[in-house]
């Protein structure tokens, strides 16, 4: 008896299932991250110029779109990959929506607290996003993967984690290019320069690593560009954290609290970047192998 016709006709159920649950996943995840994004743009539209929850509000916007464009490829290719960055793009929202909270209605008690429970609202918005999209993403994937043929997608390992660091440090990089607008009526030629600058070099050093984890594409030059800019990223890092180390003991003398919130998160930010960054340029060399 030939049975080939009924797992065919499996195949394509399952199939089917499937389909709709990555279209169902990804219209649950760009409501939740769009709710997200107009949250924050009602924040940004009710504070004041000199306010320095611009920045943070813009880090979240930014990070709330990496997390659509990453939700969006897992449910079109639904690789490994693609679910561990929409993982790492989660988490990430989650940790600085988390910590921005602690540090306004917590370590900072005197900062106004006008925004309080659109704020908190917010962090609930994403902790859904969390506890929804996190396993359902790894499930989704698993399914698929356990339901195709394996062979498709041969991933190699060494790259994989690689990419997985240097998408992760590129997304750290970002943020301390956000949090350096701080507000915007202090937005003038230091921070257009800084933006200019550093947004060109920092898709520079993100496509060279590219390169380097194919190769079809690996080449010398890559890898000297890769490694001259990761260390003057080294440098530049050394400089915000101790700018911001210093910039908050000087205000701490005075009794000035406005700044605390955005210069906490550039130090913790600044520190897991410092680690992350590093962590890259020594995988590149023991993984990549170049």
């Amino acid at each position: 008896m030939n049975y080939k016709p009924f797992e065919e006709e499996k195949f394509k159920r399952i199939n089917k299932k499937l389909n709709f649950q990555r279209w169902f996943y990804s219209i649950i995840g760009i409501i939740t991250i769009s709710i997200i994004i107009l949250l924050t743009l009602g924040q940004i539209q009710d504070m004041k110029k000199e306010n320095y929850e611009f920045a943070i509000c813009l880090l979240l916007i930014v990070h709330s779109v990496f997390v659509i464009i990453s939700i969006l490829s897992t449910a079109i290719f639904c690789r490994i990959t693609n679910a561990v960055l929409t993982t790492l793009t989660i988490i990430l929202l989650c940790t600085y929506t988390g910590v921005h909270f602690y540090i306004r209605f917590s370590l900072c008690p005197n900062h106004p607290n006008e925004d309080f429970h659109l704020i908190t609202v917010r962090l609930g918005f994403i902790l859904t996003l969390l506890i929804l999209l996190l396993p359902w993403t790894n499930i989704m994937v698993h399914e698929y993967q356990m339901n195709n043929l394996p062979d498709k997608e041969m991933i190699n390992p060494r790259s994989t984690t690689f990419s997985w660091f240097l998408y992760l440090d590129f997304m750290l990089i970002s943020s301390l290019l956000i949090l350096s607008i701080r507000n915007q009526s202090d937005f003038g030629l230091y921070e257009i320069l800084l933006l200019s600058i550093g947004i060109p070099l920092t898709l520079l050093w993100l496509y060279t690593g590219m390169f380097m984890t194919n190769s079809k594409t690996r080449h010398w030059v890559f890898s000297t560009i890769f490694y001259i800019l990761s260390l003057i990223y080294i440098i530049h890092l050394s400089c915000i954290t101790y700018g911001a180390i210093s910039e908050y003991n000087m205000l701490s003398k005075i009794n000035e609290s406005t700044l605390f919130p955005l210069l906490i998160l550039i130090f913790i930010c600044s520190g897991t970047n410092m680690v992350i960054h590093t962590l890259t340029v020594i995988i590149s060399f023991i993984l990549i192998g170049i």
